[in-house]
């Protein structure tokens, strides 16, 4: 490859980038088009971060367009691809939490729960770097959330997460939650109003 070329190739975004900024739009035919793109090539020129950040968004976009089916089938490829390459047991768990978005958006709360323990278990196991664990951990909180334990959310957002009492309300009485999760909680707590 001349100069040229790899000066082109370096300034030309990644497909599979794009499918991630894509599907954040609200874009998302457009994102699992450019998701299944970065897989074919991915897999083609033997670019592991295409291929499976490729599927990874695949699967939700997929997932968000209502093609569960598929995006279930996706998902579980694209694990089964990670171990056959061998990837690090951090990036398999990486590879794991990467579904569970769209498994709560899908209200398969106990599916995603079940791979975010698997994700915290390989973690713990191999005793590497915690970001997937820690990822694992919220993912279950809002799981949590979404099945109506908010004792246990409240719990382990102080335990996990290293919060304290939050001192805003009067007497101190509330947690602080991540900010994520609020909305969450909202919509389960008042019927999504």
């Amino acid at each position: 490859m001349g100069s040229r070329d790899q000066s082109q190739r370096l300034r030309r975004p990644r497909t599979e980038f794009l499918a991630d900024s894509y599907y954040w739009s609200g874009s998302h035919e457009r994102s699992e088009e450019l998701a299944r793109r970065a897989t074919e090539v991915g897999g083609q020129t033997h670019n592991v971060e295409a291929l499976l950040r490729g599927g990874g968004w695949r699967g939700v976009s997929l997932a968000a367009m209502g093609r569960t089916e598929e995006a279930l089938e996706v998902f579980d490829r694209l694990i089964e691809t990670a171990e056959k390459i061998g990837r690090s047991p951090v990036r398999r768990a990486v590879d794991q939490t990467t579904p569970t978005l769209a498994f709560r958006d899908l209200y398969l709360v106990d599916e995603a729960r079940r791979r975010n323990e698997q994700a915290i278990e390989l973690v713990r196991r191999e005793g590497q770097y915690g970001m997937p664990g820690m990822q694992a951990e919220i993912d279950l909180m809002i799981a949590d959330l979404m099945q109506g334990e908010f004792g246990r959310t409240q719990r382990d957002v102080a335990t996990h997460c290293g919060m304290r009492r939050s001192t805003a309300r009067p007497g101190g009485r509330g947690w602080a939650v991540p900010a994520g999760v609020r909305p969450d909680r909202a919509r389960s707590t008042d019927g999504g109003h």
